[in-house]
């Protein structure tokens, strides 16, 4: 099996923290399952002309399915303490490992 890349790590952990299936991104972001799932395990990258939305969906769509259970270890991680900043943490990270997985193919 193909090693999985850093923004695929990263995807897995923030949804897996989140209790986000699948499914549910897949439905939040209008896209077909079968690409979150290809995403998830680094079968391929989101499209270059669609990365800003998707990862904004992303981002919204782990905040927005936060508990108060699961809520606090993502405040933790990021060492934030709103939602706001929050989203705008996992996009940056997100956004970071895409584009080094990214430019790590094109070189």
């Amino acid at each position: 099996m193909k090693e999985r890349n850093r923004f695929s790590i990263i995807l897995e952990h923030l949804l897996s923290m989140a209790n986000l299936k699948n499914y549910t991104l897949a439905k939040d972001l209008q896209y077909d399952e079968s690409y979150i799932s290809k995403w998830r395990s680094g079968k391929l990258l989101p499209t270059e002309k669609n990365y800003d939305v998707i990862l904004s969906g992303i981002s919204k769509s782990i905040v927005d399915s936060l508990t108060d259970d699961n809520i606090k270890s993502f405040y933790c991680e990021y060492q934030l303490y709103n939602k706001e900043d929050l989203q705008s943490a996992i996009y940056d990270h997100l956004e970071t490992e895409y584009n080094y997985v990214k430019d790590l193919k094109s070189s």
